[in-house]
């Protein structure tokens, strides 16, 4: 819902970071890192709980230590990166291993979309379901 008032400047909310928990903060961002290519940025806290990755011009994934157990039951509840070819992340992914699917669920299955973007689902070391898709810059 769009709330208008003529004197004031439309204000739109813009995304400014995620924040994730996970079980154990070295292997998530060693994962963030290797498969996503995200590069780490300075946090405020700096108190070893938490690490903070560059995702967007002003965005950031947040990752913060001490969750207790895992998510990740609904595939339609994910974050989506984009990359500029899908099939050269598929092959980065099986040089690391990494299994993915197709939004059914199917593995090793890219999916094509109908509006042609192509597109997998992998999860994190939590069980976070991330989409990531082919799409210009």
């Amino acid at each position: 819902m769009v709330f208008h008032d003529m004197h004031a400047e439309k204000i739109t909310a813009q995304l400014d970071h995620l924040a994730i928990h996970v079980r154990n903060l070295q292997a998530s961002t060693q994962f963030y890192q290797s498969v996503l290519g995200l590069q780490i940025i300075p946090d405020p806290f700096q108190d070893g709980q938490h690490i903070w990755l560059h995702v967007g011009v002003h965005q950031q994934l947040h990752l913060i230590s001490g969750a207790q157990k895992t998510t990740g039951e609904d595939m339609q509840v994910h974050m989506a990166f984009r990359v500029r070819s899908v099939d050269e992340f598929v092959r980065r992914l099986s040089d690391l291993e990494v299994t993915f699917v197709n939004l059914k669920g199917e593995a090793g299955q890219v999916a094509t979309r109908p509006d042609g973007i192509k597109q997998v689902y992998l999860q994190d070391p939590d069980g976070y379901w991330i989409e990531v898709n082919e799409a210009e810059y």
